[in-house]
């Protein structure tokens, strides 16, 4: 608790770094105490409403926050340096040091029944302290995954520094697991990084997973580790750029094909349609995700938020994508089934009916 107390006196009600890493100090340091018998009414989720208060920048409401805390964690200090009370029965005293007094005719006292013996009721084995420490860390890359959802990269960002100090004060058979360094490098690295995405976070959940595992001593996830470390190179401005050329790069096959084949067949142009539907969520991808990056750059919150016009941002985009997926299916199966008749693939050939003495150019239909 002194380092709890220590954290909570260093952190002042003004929006700055100092502040804001005393606070989630603290925060991980009563997360290891929280179950004690003297903690009263105080909770984790105080530390949590204090930190969102920080991150706001309400510094009233935080003001009244940190003196609430500062007097819990002193009376829980307390309670936790009292001796519990001394019970037995006083000295008797000596007959001559007792004054002569009218005796009194006794009062019957009723007999109070003896409480049955009870059994000390033993901690469910599931709670362990890895699993504790871990609880804060897991909590803090949940706040920033839900920032990162909807492009709010200062939030995710302050939840990420308090996810890296609630790491550092984990027990030490987390700290003593296989990929612990490496997990708090790629913490420290996504606080840093800029575009950052809910994938990134994600990456970060399941590394922390695989960390708890092998601190178990149970199998570990390749897939999570792989992720872990694929996010910390394809990702930022790498990943802005590429996709950036790729939307770029849709364009061309769809000049191409209508260069090539022409645009009045109606199925050639079922064709081009369906392919335009199954490239649109690369080409959403990287404008969205390009102007996204310079609005957080550039602090532009409405630039921002074009990110979450992506289909990749979250669970919201997947019936577009499907719906899009389902309508390139269906055209591209059209185009492709009227082609397969004009060959005589399927059913008779249907006769042109364009006159091709009137153009000065010939379809790719009326040639076949």
């Amino acid at each position: 608790m002194q380092k709890v107390s220590a954290s909570l006196q260093a952190a002042r009600p003004a929006q700055n770094t100092a502040s804001y890493v005393n606070l989630a100090r603290a925060t991980g340091w009563f997360t290891v105490v929280q179950d004690s018998a003297g903690a009263g009414t105080l909770t984790v989720s105080q530390f949590g409403d204090a930190l969102r208060q920080l991150t706001s920048g309400d510094t009233a409401a935080l003001t009244t926050s940190l003196t609430t805390l500062r007097q819990g964690t002193a009376a829980f200090a307390a309670a936790l340096a009292t001796p519990p009370a001394a019970t037995g029965s006083a000295p008797a005293t000596s007959p001559a040091q007792t004054p002569a007094t009218t005796p009194t005719p006794a009062t019957p006292t009723p007999a109070t029944p003896t409480p049955p013996a009870t059994t000390p009721v033993t901690p469910a084995p599931a709670t362990t302290d890895a699993a504790q420490g871990a609880a804060g860390v897991y909590a803090a890359l949940g706040r920033a995954l839900a920032a990162a959802g909807h492009a709010d990269n200062t939030a995710a960002r302050a939840a990420l520094a308090e996810a890296g100090t609630a790491l550092a004060g984990v027990p030490a058979d987390l700290r003593n697991a296989a990929g612990f360094d490496a997990l708090g490098s790629a913490i420290a690295g996504a606080q840093g990084r800029g575009a950052l995405r809910p994938t990134d976070v994600q990456a970060l959940i399941g590394g922390l997973a695989n960390l708890e595992n092998a601190a178990a001593g149970r199998p570990v996830s390749a897939l999570d580790g792989s992720s872990v470390g694929v996010s910390r190179w394809f990702s930022g401005w790498l990943r802005v750029l590429v996709f950036a050329l790729l939307a770029g790069l849709t364009v061309l096959p769809l000049y191409l094909l209508n260069l090539a084949f022409g645009g009045r067949n109606v199925y050639w142009r079922a064709i081009m349609g369906g392919l335009a539907l199954l490239m649109l969520p690369l080409f959403l991808e990287g404008l969205f995700g390009l102007l996204g990056a310079f609005g957080d750059l550039f602090g532009a919150a409405p630039l921002r938020n074009l990110t979450n016009l992506t289909l990749s941002q979250g669970a919201y985009a997947l019936p577009v994508w499907a719906l899009l997926g389902a309508a390139a299916i269906g055209l591209t199966a059209f185009g492709f089934r009227g082609l397969c008749e004009q060959f005589g693939l399927l059913g008779s050939a249907k006769p042109s009916v364009q006159n091709t003495t009137q153009h000065t150019s010939i379809d790719w239909d009326e040639d076949v």
